[in-house]
């Protein structure tokens, strides 16, 4: 494990060849960046508390508000919190897991080895 990830505080662990690592924060940012260069309104700071079907569009119901819009994209991962129970049941929740630090000055040092997706998931299930 140390040589995975230059510490020696783990003596197990398990690698997924299929795994890998990205920054979490630069994609929601990226992905905020191209919605907006495509017309997209961001309402941050919004939870949805419900939906509604309204003349052909989608309302949105927030705690400071509503929206009216033509679409709406649920991005909600697997914890909806009731706002779309007929999507919900389809929905299940899959481990994952997420961490975030204070600024670290060698990331590369952190997981030598590099452990990145090395060619398109699809592409290895086939």
């Amino acid at each position: 494990m140390a040589g995975e990830l230059a510490s020696n505080d783990y003596h197990g662990g398990l690698i997924d060849e299929l795994g890998g690592h990205h920054h979490p924060l630069n994609y929601t940012l990226g992905l905020a960046r191209a919605a907006e260069g495509a017309g997209v309104q961001l309402h941050e700071q919004s939870a949805a508390i419900g939906l509604k079907a309204q003349d052909g569009k989608t309302r949105v119901d927030t705690g400071q508000g509503a929206v009216i819009a033509d679409q709406v994209v649920l991005a909600g991962d697997a914890f909806l919190a009731g706002l779309t129970a007929p999507v919900e049941r389809y929905i299940m929740p899959v481990a994952n897991y997420i961490i975030a630090t204070e600024p670290l000055e060698d990331v590369a040092a952190l997981i030598p080895q590099d452990r990145r997706l090395r060619q398109p998931f699809y592409g290895q299930l086939l």
